[in-house]
């Protein structure tokens, strides 16, 4: 959310965003009323269409979508591994979180956050100038270690020749040799499961 309130601050400058293992998939109950205890709405760039309704009334990858549609010029891009573990965890206690036994058990829930996540990158791309790096693995965030520079699990590209990417070429080789920014995602991601 803090995007918006950068570019806005410096309109001239060319910045760009990078979600790093945030998709967004939460339960109706928590985007319905259990989202209003971290004081979400009161960040809400209400200068970008869309956003003037309730927050209950779009998912996360819509905002991600609203705001790659109010700044067309700018790119914004999504990191997850297929099978994060992290993000998994927390849609189980959203879930069950009348029940903390059931907390660490995420594995009943772990097919239904995989599919959602893979939809909400989809959606999230309907937005030209947003991109998606889906890996393999159960990890968590690619930023704070050693995956930054070795993960390659999407289409065999390198996530780090993809953030390049992202940040050098708007998405285009302009006949400069560049590696064009696209959609990426794992064929063979470690699936812990077999999921329906």
């Amino acid at each position: 959310m803090g995007f918006p309130y950068i570019q806005e601050a410096y309109p001239k400058s060319f910045a760009s965003m990078l979600g790093d293992a945030g998709f967004g998939v939460v339960t109706d109950t928590f985007q319905n009323f259990q989202i209003y205890n971290w004081g979400f709405e009161e960040n809400l760039p209400l200068w970008i269409p869309g956003f003037e309704r309730p927050f209950s009334k779009y998912s996360i990858a819509e905002m991600y979508k609203m705001i790659a549609q109010y700044y067309p010029h700018r790119k914004i891009g999504q990191f997850t591994t297929a099978w994060d573990e992290t993000q998994a965890f927390f849609y189980n206690v959203m879930i069950n979180t009348l029940d903390p036994t059931k907390w660490n058990n995420f594995l009943p829930v772990w097919c239904d956050w995989h599919q959602q996540m893979l939809g909400y990158a989809y959606l999230a791309a309907e937005a030209p100038n947003y991109r998606y790096y889906v890996a393999a693995g159960q990890y968590h965030t690619i930023m704070a270690g050693n995956h930054f520079y070795e993960e390659a699990s999407a289409g065999g590209v390198p996530f780090i020749a993809w953030l390049k990417a992202m940040v050098g070429n708007q998405g285009w080789t302009k006949g400069h040799g560049a590696m064009p920014w696209r959609n990426l995602e794992c064929s063979d991601c470690g699936d812990p499961l077999l999921c329906p």
